[in-house]
């Protein structure tokens, strides 16, 4: 666990996958190495324990490098802005409690879903869809969300806002002469208040 630091901190050679916890922190990053046997599979889960309750500003943590799993388990306390969730093998991301989340970077292009329909609290997170980038499925929940997206949004992408008023952003330089299958994305999607066009 880090807690209360504004200096990164990196464990080293960990045998079997283990929950990490960050509590009100200031900056500082954190970084998993797990040896190769602990991540063999191609279904390894990390739970990952944000707390930034212990003020109203909440926490701001920097890089978290988990390389080799597959899904970042969130559950969130408080309010944590995070620099980058990262994994070279990242494709889920699933985020629960009653904590505002917000990813400061945009998520790697392997990532196909991020669930937050569990979660009370606000998600702010976006994502790279540009050429290459997996198709990615989106779901809020009861708070007030904000999702951005990259070059690429197509009808393959879906968001389901879930409750409150949601927001979905796009690079809008990328979409002044929309192609119908972002227009039949951009028609499906559901739950969502605001759309956003930026750029």
């Amino acid at each position: 666990s880090s807690t209360n630091s504004n200096n990164g901190v990196t464990f080293q050679n960990v045998k079997a996958i283990a929950e990490v916890a960050v509590s009100n922190d200031a900056g500082g990053a954190v970084a998993v190495q797990y040896v190769d046997t602990a991540v063999v599979g191609t279904t390894d889960i990390q739970k990952l324990a944000l707390d930034g309750s212990a003020t109203t500003a909440g926490q701001t943590v920097g890089a978290v490098t988990i390389n080799g799993i597959e899904t970042f388990d969130i559950t969130a306390t408080g309010k944590s802005t995070v620099a980058s969730l990262n994994s070279t093998t990242l494709a889920s991301v699933v985020v629960s409690g009653a904590g505002a989340l917000t990813v400061t970077g945009a998520l790697a292009n392997t990532v196909k879903s991020y669930d937050a329909s569990k979660a009370t609290g606000s998600q702010t997170v976006s994502f790279v869809d540009g050429v290459g980038a997996a198709d990615v499925a989106v779901k809020g929940g009861t708070a007030d969300d904000s999702f951005a997206f990259a070059a690429g949004f197509t009808s393959k992408d879906t968001v389901d806002g879930g409750l409150g008023t949601d927001t979905v952003s796009l690079d809008g330089g990328s979409y002044l002469l929309a192609a119908n299958d972002v227009l039949k994305g951009l028609n499906a999607l559901t739950s969502v208040e605001k759309l956003v066009f930026t750029g």
